[in-house]
């Protein structure tokens, strides 16, 4: 059995998603798991669109989800992006900010589902 390395355990999900780059382009997604330290984001090709734009530099994105009935605002950074099929795609997303209240908020989710 290999060792945990993670910073943060990671919770399973399937949480709506609205993702927006720097420039305007939106993409819906799919968080499929969640951390305090960041996000995996599934989707279609709207979200290799959304990624593609900004080819070379690091990727900034603004997010919108819900939890518990609230809804979270954050900023993220792409660290991971893979190609699943022609129509589905992955991003793995670093939090870059994130306010206390939806800190509280994601830690209580991954708690609830570990």
């Amino acid at each position: 059995m290999s060792e945990e390395r993670r910073l943060y355990p990671r919770a399973d999900a399937q949480i709506p998603v609205e993702l927006i780059n720097c420039i305007g382009a939106q993409a819906q997604g799919m968080v499929i798991n969640l951390s305090e330290g960041g996000l995996l984001v599934a989707g279609d090709a709207s979200l290799a669109k959304v990624y593609a734009l900004q080819m070379g530099v690091p990727l900034e994105l603004s997010l919108c989800f819900s939890l518990a009935g609230e809804t979270v605002r954050c900023d993220a950074r792409a660290v991971y992006q893979r190609r699943l099929s022609q129509q589905q795609y992955e991003l793995g997303l670093e939090f870059s900010w994130l306010d206390p209240a939806s800190l509280r908020l994601v830690q209580a989710e991954v708690v609830s589902a570990c």
